[in-house]
């Protein structure tokens, strides 16, 4: 796969991308102890955070791994870095390192890892499934590499509803691709790509996410901050953009669960070790 399209550079899109981190949270939650569980993270333990966004589970892996250990976090995005420095700065975990670097092309020579994670930052790589190689290099003989990316769109309607109401409106005018990006990995043979890159004890797994809410207006605002509603939004005059804009309120009525929204998304885990 080729470089993908990069929704991060643009310090609106991380800024608004931030405001959403509760409920992204919420609905990963499950997902995300997952991940960390499959990465055998244990008391000094030292962790790769790769595509760490803004800090989240580099705080998160730090807590598992204790003052004993050490995480480092990496992002491609100047902007992401500049807010994983201050979460990292907040929560007070000194043995945080946040560090500027491509997760598909690691500059790391003599550092090595008891494990890898990365939230829905894999689909963000160039050149996939070659990342993987380089992962396997900077891990310790019999560390764990464990990550979570999207499952299909059809099972993520809530986060694929801007798109979703661009082209039934006919309003879609950006590359579809750019949209897909989140999605890039949903239909990749991720098991086989592990075992081709040289992981042992590969593991793929499906893990649902739910949230229940009566805040129809923390769901709005979220579409409106997502990458996607901005990227299509910005190619559309003023009638049209509140056209679509109405259209994408409307389509939340797509979730109501009685007096309020059920909002379903459905992540794949997938993991495996470095042989030794």
């Amino acid at each position: 796969m080729s470089t993908p399209y990069q929704p991060f550079e643009s310090r609106d899109t991380v800024l608004a991308y931030q405001r959403g981190a509760e409920l992204r949270s919420r609905l990963l939650g499950d997902a995300t102890r997952r991940m960390l569980e499959r990465a055998r993270l244990r008391a000094g333990s030292r962790v790769l955070d790769v595509g760490t966004g803004p800090g989240v589970t580099a705080v998160l892996a730090a807590e598992n791994v204790g003052p004993g250990g050490s995480v480092m976090a990496i992002d491609a995005s100047d902007e992401m870095i500049v807010h994983a420095t201050d979460r990292v700065r907040k929560s007070g975990h000194d043995h945080v390192e946040v560090r500027r670097m491509d997760g598909g092309a690691l500059e790391l020579e003599e550092e090595t890892f008891d494990a890898i994670i990365g939230r829905n930052s894999m689909q963000f790589l160039p050149e996939w499934p070659n990342p993987l190689r380089g992962f396997l290099r900077v891990l310790r003989p019999g560390g764990w590499l464990s990550f979570l990316v999207w499952d299909i769109r059809e099972l993520n309607r809530y986060f694929s509803l801007p798109a979703t109401v661009a082209i039934e409106l006919g309003l879609l005018r950006v590359p579809m691709d750019a949209l897909r990006v989140a999605y890039r990995l949903s239909h990749a043979p991720l098991e086989a790509q592990l075992q081709d890159a040289g992981f042992q004890d590969v593991r793929v797994e499906q893990v649902h996410g739910e949230v229940l809410t009566n805040d129809r207006e923390l769901l709005l605002t979220y579409c409106r901050d997502s990458p996607g509603y901005q990227l299509i939004i910005g190619e559309l005059n003023d009638e049209e953009k509140a056209r679509y804009d109405t259209g994408v309120a409307d389509g939340l009525e797509l979730f109501r669960d009685g007096a309020g929204y059920r909002i379903e998304t459905m992540s794949r885990v997938a993991s495996g070790r470095r042989n030794g």
